[in-house]
């Protein structure tokens, strides 16, 4: 459902999915997994993961607004190469 709203549903609604409308899975994840032991082979890599998160999380926001951009930009049907050219029609 999330992945149909994102693809085929407004602007508001992707912003309604990316920010809080899959809360209640990504919880569900985190108590699964927050009660497993992690094996001594894979406890170096899950400690390489969990200390790269933060980043991950203060990077995200910025990557999602420049991809929309994107999809806007590729969305109007026209090449980004002619956009480059005329610029203020893109816009527009």
């Amino acid at each position: 459902l999330a992945a149909w709203l994102e693809s085929h549903g407004s602007l508001s609604t992707r912003y309604v999915v990316h920010n809080g409308a899959l809360m209640p899975a990504e919880v569900l994840l985190v108590i699964v997994f927050a009660g497993l032991a992690v094996p001594s082979r894979f406890a170096a890599l899950a400690t390489r993961l969990g200390n790269s998160a933060l980043s991950i999380f203060a990077i995200h926001v910025p990557i999602f607004l420049v991809l929309i951009k994107v999809l806007k930009l590729l969305s109007i049907g026209k090449s980004p190469l002619w956009c480059a050219a005329h610029f203020s029609e893109c816009v527009a």
